[in-house]
C-alpha cells in the first residue's frame, strides 16, 4: 500500500508544480505545438517541391516540437523551485536508494525524471539521420540536463543533483530506442516485426490515455483549489485582540494580539462545514413554503485543513449549543435573530442550500466570522453508504447500545458495517439528560478509526471519492463540486489526524425550559479559534 501512497503524493507534486507555471504559457505551447503538426502532416505533403525540401520542413517542425518542450521543462524547473542563499549540490549517484524508509518516493522522482527526457530523446532522434543515433541522443540529451541543472546551481534555486542527470540522460536515450525500434518495425511486411508494431501502437494508446487521465486529474485538482478559496459564508471576520495592555503602539493592524502574543489569520486554511441532517426520507428533501419544517443539522463538524503543517483538525460542535440564529414565521417571513439551538438554524431553509446557508452563517458567526470553504449537508441515513465504501470501520463500544443493535454491547470491539455505523453514529437516549454529549464522543472514537480507513481504502482505489460522491449525490446537499472533491482528497491524503485532533467546543449543558442547552465557553472557543486558525507571530519590540 506505501508504493500506492507515495505514488498518489507523487502525482500531486507534480500537478503542483505544473499549476506554478501561468497557465498562457501552456495556452501558447499547445498553439504552437498543434501548429507544428498540422504544418508537418497536412501542410508539407501537399506542398509542390522537391523531396528533399519536404524532409527539410519536417525537420524543422520536429526541432520547433523539440524546442518547445524544452522551454516548458526550463519554465517548469525555474517558476518551481524555491530560492535559496547556498549553492546546494547531490554528487553522490544514486544517494536516495540507500533510504529505505523513502525508497518508493526516490524511486517514482527518479522514473519521473527518466520519463521527463523520454519525448525530447523522441524529438531529437526523429530529425536525426540513422549514423550514431544513439550517441548523438545521449549527448544531446546529457548536455540539456547538464545545462538545466548548471542553471539552477547558478542561480541558487533547487539542487544540483547527479541523480537528475542520470535518469535524464537515461531517459533521453529510451526515447531514441523507441524511434529506432519504431522505424525498423515498419520498415519490412515480417511476422515478429508485425508483432512489435501492435505492441507499439498499445503503448502509444497507453501514453496517451495515461496523459489524458493525468491531465483530467491535473485540471479538477487545480480548479477545485482555485474554487475552494472562495468564503461561501457572509458573515465577517471579527475577532479581535483582547488584552488590550499587551499591544503594542506600532501595532500591525491585521493582527490579534492576546497573551503578549501576536496572530496572524492563516489564509492557507480550508474550512468546512460538515452536517448530518435529521429527516424522515433517506433523500435530503427541499420543503417549500413552509419555514421551520426541513429537519435539524443532528450532527455538526467542523472541519480545519492546514496546509502549512498537513495537520485536519475536527472541531465537533453540538446541535444544542445556544447561538444567534436568523428566525422566520411559518410562511418564511425573517422575523430576526434570536438565541437558540443551533440545529435549528437548518430548519427555518428549504431543506437543500437555503438551509445549509443559514447553518453555515450561524456557525460562522459563533466563530466570530472565521471564513467556511465549503459545506456539505449529509441524510444520516447516508453513514451505513459511507462506512460500507471504505470497508467497515472497526470501534471500542463505550456504551451498552443493545437495545438498538444486539452487536453494540458496552465494551465490544466491532466492525461496523451498514445500520451498526448508523446507530453507533447517531442513536441517543433522549431521555437521559445531555445525551447528545455521549453521542458526540462516540462520533469522536468513529471519525478518528473512519479516517485511518478512508485513508487506507483511497490509497487502494484513488477513484473512491468519486464515485461515492456520485453514489451520495441524492442523500446530501453540497457546494462542495467533483473538482473541488478531488483536490480535498489529494490533500488529506497528505495529512494526519488523530484522536487528540478531534476537538469538542467546550461549554456547559444545562436543562432548558424545554429541551437540553448547551452554553459555549467563550474564552475557550477564543483560545481555539487562536489555535486552530491563526499563526503565532513575531513580537515587534
Amino acid at each position: 500500500m506505501k508504493i500506492l501512497s507515495d505514488f498518489g503524493k507523487g502525482l500531486d507534486t507534480l500537478s503542483s508544480e505544473i499549476q506554478a507555471v501561468p497557465s498562457w504559457v501552456y495556452l501558447a505551447a499547445v498553439i504552437l505545438i498543434l501548429s507544428c503538426l498540422v504544418f508537418y502532416g497536412l501542410v508539407i505533403p501537399r506542398l509542390h517541391i522537391p523531396s528533399e525540401k519536404k524532409i527539410f520542413w519536417r525537420r524543422a517542425c520536429v526541432w520547433g516540437l523539440t524546442v518547445i518542450y524544452m522551454v516548458c521543462v526550463l519554465l517548469i524547473t525555474i517558476l518551481t523551485r524555491e530560492s535559496s542563499e547556498l549553492y546546494r549540490m547531490n554528487l553522490a549517484p544514486l544517494n536516495g536508494f540507500r533510504d529505505f524508509d523513502h525508497i518508493n518516493r526516490e524511486l517514482i522522482r527518479d522514473g519521473a525524471n527518466l520519463l521527463l527526457f523520454v519525448p525530447l530523446g523522441i524529438g531529437f532522434a526523429w530529425q536525426h539521420g540513422k549514423k550514431r543515433i544513439f550517441l548523438h541522443s545521449l549527448g544531446f540529451s546529457f548536455g540539456f540536463s547538464l545545462a538545466v541543472e548548471l542553471f539552477q546551481l547558478g542561480g541558487k534555486f533547487g539542487i544540483f543533483d547527479v541523480d537528475d542527470l542520470i535518469f535524464n540522460t537515461l531517459g533521453g536515450l529510451l526515447g531514441a530506442v523507441l524511434v529506432w525500434i519504431w522505424r525498423k518495425a515498419f520498415r519490412k511486411k515480417r511476422a515478429y516485426l508485425i508483432a512489435v508494431r501492435v505492441a507499439l501502437v498499445f503503448l502509444l494508446v497507453l501514453v496517451v490515455g495515461a496523459g489524458g487521465a493525468f491531465g483530467a486529474y491535473h485540471y479538477l485538482r487545480t480548479s477545485g483549489a482555485e474554487k475552494l478559496q472562495g468564503n461561501v459564508s457572509t458573515v465577517a471576520l471579527s475577532m479581535e485582540s483582547r488584552e488590550e495592555g499587551t499591544i503594542p503602539a506600532n501595532r500591525e493592524t491585521d493582527l490579534i494580539y492576546h497573551n503578549g502574543k501576536a496572530y496572524r489569520f492563516n489564509e492557507e486554511m480550508i474550512t468546512l462545514l460538515f452536517m448530518g441532517i435529521d429527516q424522515r426520507s433517506e433523500e435530503v428533501e427541499q420543503i417549500l413554503g413552509i419555514s421551520g419544517e426541513s429537519g435539524q443539522a443532528d450532527t455538526i463538524f467542523l472541519v480545519a485543513m492546514n496546509p502549512l503543517n498537513d495537520k485536519i483538525k475536527v472541531i465537533a460542535v453540538s446541535r444544542d449549543t445556544m447561538t444567534e440564529i436568523p428566525i422566520f414565521d411559518a410562511r418564511g417571513n425573517y422575523l430576526g435573530e434570536e438565541k437558540n439551538h443551533l440545529g435549528l438554524a437548518y430548519a427555518f431553509g428549504d431543506g437543500r442550500e437555503k438551509s445549509c446557508q443559514y447553518m453555515v452563517d450561524a456557525v460562522s458567526r459563533l466563530f466570530y466570522g472565521i471564513p467556511i470553504n465549503g459545506y456539505a449537508a449529509f441524510n444520516m441515513s447516508a453513514i451505513a453508504t459511507i462506512n460500507d465504501a471504505v470497508g467497515g470501520v472497526t470501534v471500542t463500544v463505550p456504551e451498552d447500545l443493545s437495545s438498538v443493535d444486539p452487536l453494540l454491547t458496552k465494551g465490544a470491539t466491532v466492525t461496523l458495517k451498514g445500520n451498526s455505523a448508523f446507530y453507533f453514529a447517531k442513536w441517543r437516549n433522549t431521555a437521559i439528560h445531555d445525551s447528545n454529549t455521549l453521542r458526540m464522543n462516540r462520533q469522536k472514537i468513529y471519525l478518528e478509526n473512519f479516517f485511518k480507513q478512508a485513508v487506507k481504502a483511497v490509497q487502494k482505489d484513488y477513484t473512491l471519492p468519486a464515485t461515492l460522491y456520485q453514489e451520495l449525490s441524492q442523500q446530501m446537499v453540497t457546494d462542495i463540486s467533483l473538482d473541488k472533491a478531488v483536490y480535498l482528497s489529494t490533500e488529506a491524503l497528505n495529512m494526519t489526524f488523530g484522536g487528540e485532533d478531534l476537538i469538542a467546543l467546550k461549554g456547559t449543558a444545562v436543562q432548558g425550559s424545554v429541551y437540553d442547552e448547551y452554553k459555549v465557553d467563550d474564552d475557550a472557543l477564543y483560545e481555539l479559534i487562536l489555535d486552530v486558525f491563526y499563526i503565532e507571530q513575531e513580537v515587534k519590540k
